[in-house]
């Protein structure tokens, strides 16, 4: 996942925190997002979207670190 000596050790404890958090939900909620209904009205469509768009903020923030983590350090 990365070592502390390349993110630092307080970006590197947010990732695993937030690896842990995802893991734990996904083991909690899989058989849920597995089904095949895609109805706007399914509560498993509506908790789907809004976890798509979570991962996507989560990733957005995540690039956006190692980016700037990339350019403190001189990479591209």
């Amino acid at each position: 996942m990365g070592s502390a000596k390349i993110f630092g050790p307080d970006t590197k404890r947010q990732l695993v925190t937030a690896y842990s958090a995802l893991k734990e939900w996904e083991n909690d909620n899989a058989p849920a997002l597995l089904t095949l209904t895609v109805s706007p009205d399914d509560p498993e469509t509506t908790e789907t979207i809004r976890t798509l768009q979570a991962l996507g903020t989560a990733f957005s923030w995540f690039s956006e670190s190692i980016g700037q983590l990339k350019a403190q350090r001189g990479g591209d």
